[in-house]
């Protein structure tokens, strides 16, 4: 076992196209925050793309948090490659609900939805 070494997210390249590779490493939980369920939109959801797109349900979700404690702690070390598209087609809207601060407004970002987007 290699000890993967911590760094923040950072451009590694940029392809022809424009597109830039970002990469994180180091991402690792402790043995009690296996344990613990830390939401849909944390890091620890990509053990979920071994589950088809659209088999993705509210039960898919609760039988991982069933699961979890029992994963290697391995399961939890590692990194991550992104994505970024500059300048793209795609275009998303922000729009207030309302005059509140403190309310968050309806945002849709619509990544990927131009053809150029997805080339």
């Amino acid at each position: 076992k290699k000890h993967v070494s911590q760094s923040l997210i950072q451009t590694v390249g940029i392809t022809t196209m424009g597109v830039y590779i970002e990469a994180s490493s180091g991402f690792g939980q402790s043995q009690d925050s296996i344990r613990r369920h830390h939401g849909i939109v944390s890091a620890e959801i990509g053990q979920l793309a071994t589950i088809p797109p659209k088999q993705r349900t509210k039960e898919a979700i609760q039988a991982y948090k069933l699961r979890k404690p029992d994963l290697p702690f391995e399961a939890f070390q590692g990194g991550f490659i992104l994505e970024k598209i500059a300048r793209p087609k795609s275009k998303g809207e922000l729009k207030l609900i309302n005059t509140n601060v403190d309310d968050n407004p309806a945002v849709t970002f619509n990544y990927f939805k131009h053809p150029h987007d997805v080339r």
